[in-house]
């Protein structure tokens, strides 16, 4: 049996996959661009997502923030392999955020609730000790107990209690926006 890691790596070179996850038509990418960005500082100069995938958010939020410079997180280097192709303004990595500093924003899209909990927590600490003081987390998960091989819904203040341990103040929770299945918590460095 793959491991979760695994499996996930996996599924990134189908093609059914790549085209649901570079545009799925059952969510607004405007509605999920306000939701990502209402909150972010008014102009910053580095962003960073964690768990971009092939890019789709990328270079939408580079659009946005025509003067920032963009980063995009992923586990698989065949992903952003692709990824660098569909946008080729955004400088995307593999492995720990602690190669990046001075982030503005850092923002995570239908990722969280498929991430076992230790790597939730380990997300936000490292978010926490690569941004700027002000800037501001922004990650979409979605509330529930469902643990199983796919899915690790959380409890919301188990996301909240992360974030202040890890140094963020300022933390608040959206619901529904995008999604109605869809849980948003805002924190600042």
């Amino acid at each position: 049996m793959l491991s979760e890691r695994d499996h996930w790596l996996s599924i990134t070179d189908e093609p059914q996959w790549q085209r649901n996850h570079i545009a799925d038509p059952n969510i607004s990418l405007k509605e999920t661009l306000e939701a990502i960005t209402n909150p972010f500082p008014e102009s910053p100069k580095r962003i960073l997502e964690i768990g971009c995938g092939y890019g789709r958010l990328t270079r939408e939020i580079g659009r946005r923030y025509i003067e920032a410079q963009v980063f995009g997180q992923d586990i698989s280097t065949s992903v952003l392999d692709a990824a660098s192709e569909y946008d080729p303004g955004t400088s995307f990595f593999t492995g720990s955020l602690y190669s990046l500093s001075g982030i503005d924003a850092v923002y995570s899209v239908a990722v969280f609730q498929h991430l076992p909990d230790t790597d939730k927590r380990r997300y936000i600490v490292e978010a926490a000790g690569v941004m700027n003081l002000g800037g501001v987390l922004r990650v979409q998960f979605i509330e529930g107990d469902r643990d199983n091989f796919n899915d690790h819904w959380v409890d919301a203040e188990q996301m909240v209690s992360w974030c202040d341990e890890a140094g963020f103040t300022n933390i608040q929770l959206d619901r529904g926006l995008a999604h109605p299945q869809w849980t948003w918590l805002t924190a600042v460095k």
